[in-house]
């Protein structure tokens, strides 16, 4: 019989702990809905998970207990939403601090290439600078406006700067063909004019020769 009376008053007092465990729970499930109100996202997830712990302990004491299993899916329902919120949260702020990474980076591009660009136009205008060495400084702007482009594909001010620097490669060859044709016509005219010399000395030495043969 004392045993007996033992089992029963361990079970009761089970019991009571598990309705204790339960009451405990309802409280930290209460904290974790004023934690998510209150958008303290690690909070409600700790006292969601607590919360938990606490209702799937009852339901293991009690066997089927409809106010810890309501509880329990209550609880894995607000742990869930901090989770989420959490994530959310936490990929706004990663994609904040890309697109601040990507400004910074397309701001010193562009400062680097308008730099560039600028001392490549002062070149053109120098007449003392070679054209090849103002060919080079304009297709150094293209790369780096080209740059500009790899971070922002649709900025307007690199897509111009481009075609103003390919129209000027253009231009540059033009030129470059213009010049190589002229320094072969020069060629030409000097070979030609060397032979029209060379060939009048020899018409004057043949005239001195007849006149002393004839003499």
């Amino acid at each position: 019989i004392g045993g007996v009376f033992a089992f029963k008053a361990a079970q009761q007092a089970a019991a009571d702990r598990a309705q204790s465990s339960i009451a405990d729970a309802d409280d930290l499930l209460k904290q974790s809905r004023a934690s998510l109100v209150e958008k303290q996202w690690a909070a409600a997830e700790d006292q969601a998970s607590a919360a938990g712990q606490k209702y799937q302990g009852a339901i293991n004491t009690l066997g089927s207990n409809e106010q810890a299993e309501a509880g329990l899916k209550e609880a894995n329902l607000a742990r869930a939403e901090a989770a989420l919120a959490m994530r959310t949260e936490k990929d706004e702020a990663d994609r904040i601090s890309r697109e601040k990474k990507k400004k910074q980076q397309l701001n010193e591009s562009l400062a680097s290439a308008r730099r560039l660009y600028g001392s490549a136009r002062e070149a053109d205008a120098n007449a003392g600078i070679e054209t090849s060495e103002v060919r080079e400084a304009f297709f150094e702007a293209g790369r780096s406006f080209e740059k500009v482009l790899a971070i922002d594909d649709s900025n307007a001010e690199a897509m111009l700067a481009i075609g103003q620097i390919d129209d000027w490669q253009q231009k540059y060859e033009s030129r470059r063909k213009s010049e190589e044709d002229l320094k072969n016509l020069k060629t030409l005219v000097g070979s030609a004019r060397q032979g029209l010399e060379e060939s009048a000395k020899l018409t004057v030495y043949a005239d001195i020769t007849q006149k002393l043969v004839k003499t």
